[in-house]
């Protein structure tokens, strides 16, 4: 399943590391500088990348 995290924060993150193992993700966050500690996923520097992405599932953890 292809999932996109928006927010890339103490909970965002956590899903991120979580959900990556059988799953791939995709995290977007206006401070580019938190994308830097997130391995095993895609980083989206642009809220457009999403949509290229094609998401199944959308979690908002702002």
């Amino acid at each position: 399943m292809r999932i996109a995290i928006i927010g890339a924060g103490n909970m965002g993150s956590w899903l991120v590391e979580s959900l990556c193992l059988d799953h791939e993700v995709g995290v977007y966050d206006v401070d580019r500088e938190k994308l830097r500690y997130l391995f095993n996923s895609r980083r989206f520097l642009y809220y457009e990348e999403i949509l290229d992405f094609s998401p199944d599932l959308l979690i908002n953890a702002v």
